[in-house]
């Protein structure tokens, strides 16, 4: 998490909600863990995340998409 924020300027998109969309396994990272802050939601596209780094996004107002989740749809 501790460059989450950094790589969500360089390579993340922004949506409809003003949340910022970071696909993580696009530029190499497969799993997310829970080291530093964010500083805005963050929609985080990954393969695995640990709990605290879940809660953190979440409680910033942004949300975890699992690879599982988006493979069944």
């Amino acid at each position: 998490m501790r460059d989450v924020n950094d790589l969500a300027t360089r390579f993340g998109t922004a949506n409809e909600h003003g949340k910022v969309i970071l696909d993580l396994r696009s530029i190499g990272y497969d799993k997310l863990l829970g080291g530093g802050t964010l500083q805005k939601p963050i929609v985080v596209h990954v393969a695995k995340v640990s709990a605290t780094a879940k809660q953190k996004i979440e409680l910033a107002g942004g949300d975890i998409v699992l690879n599982e989740e988006i493979s069944s749809k």
